[in-house]
């Protein structure tokens, strides 16, 4: 009894020190997430409430998130980027395909592996100057419709064929990150689960449908979050370089606008509004596409 009554300080002293090792360890991460997360989200909080350009500050508390949110321009920016979510399925089409090519080693699939992942480690600017230089007025493409004796367009100049080369040139820079993730996810299925739908007749499309793709749920849910965030948070460089934003507004997306009203404006207060605003809209719509495609016992929740 002694005994025992003997070790039960010496065995709260050992988890004290635990727990205070365990602490310092973290305490690093815990700076740094401090330092660069939540100081920059509170300093954006508290700027979304104050009328400002930097130099002065008026505190208007929810005023300008109502400014944005009744503004029938916040609206329609709103819309290009839902208009530019076309470019998801596009990149999870050909993520898709390709992955499953490569997969099954077509000719020349190492030539291809890289060549199809490449658009990926470029910059966002330079896949940007690439299609404004293609699909210019005297570019490559227009050479090629004027060669077969059609009128050559000027794509970037209106707002249909602008929303559609800044969704080519994503759906193009963007898929081979994704083939890479379903790549990964089609090593991890036995190949004999495919060399028997091979022999009991089903053909390339049946075993894409009814077997890869939805052994593939997971990671195709994976890349289309990522793309889906990405298409409402990281599309400046595409619409900076390219279009500017125009014509008007027609592909000016909110990452754009939020830079237009804090560095061109100088409506640091707007900006952050509209920052925090998108970060909302990110989180709800990641929210809605994992409740969506969950699976609790192969049933959709």
């Amino acid at each position: 009894m002694s005994v025992a009554t003997d070790e039960r300080p010496h065995l709260r002293d050992h988890r004290r020190s635990e727990r205070t090792f365990a602490w310092l360890s973290m305490t690093p991460a815990i700076l740094l997430v401090g330092a660069l997360i939540v100081v920059p989200l509170g300093w954006a909080v508290w700027t979304s409430l104050h009328r400002t350009n930097g130099v002065r500050s008026e505190w208007v508390g929810l005023q300008n998130f109502t400014d944005q949110l009744t503004s029938r321009q916040f609206w329609e920016i709103l819309l290009n980027n839902a208009i530019f979510l076309l470019a998801v399925p596009l990149v999870l089409t050909l993520a898709t395909v390709s992955a499953i090519l490569i997969y099954e080693r077509v000719r020349w699939w190492g030539f291809f592996r890289i060549a199809l992942f490449l658009p990926t480690v470029i910059s966002t600017v330079v896949v940007g100057i690439l299609f404004r230089t293609l699909f210019s007025l005297d570019g490559p493409v227009n050479r090629i419709i004027d060669l077969f004796g059609g009128t050559p367009v000027d794509w970037l100049g209106g707002s249909t064929t602008a929303r559609s080369v800044i969704i080519i040139a994503l759906a193009w820079g963007g898929f081979g990150y994704g083939m890479m993730v379903l790549l990964s996810g089609l090593s991890s299925i036995d190949p004999a689960v495919f060399e028997a739908a091979r022999i009991d007749g089903a053909g390339w499309f049946r075993r894409t449908r009814s077997i890869t793709v939805p052994l593939l749920s997971g990671q195709i849910r994976f890349v289309s979050v990522l793309n889906v965030s990405y298409t409402f948070t990281s599309l400046f460089g595409y619409v900076f370089v390219m279009t500017s934003g125009g014509p008007g507004f027609s592909t000016t997306t909110l990452d754009y606008y939020v830079y237009q009203r804090a560095f061109v404006a100088s409506q640091f207060g707007t900006a952050a509004a509209l920052a925090l605003i998108l970060f909302l809209i990110v989180i709800v719509l990641t929210v809605i596409q994992f409740r969506l495609t969950a699976v609790d016992d192969g049933e959709p929740r």
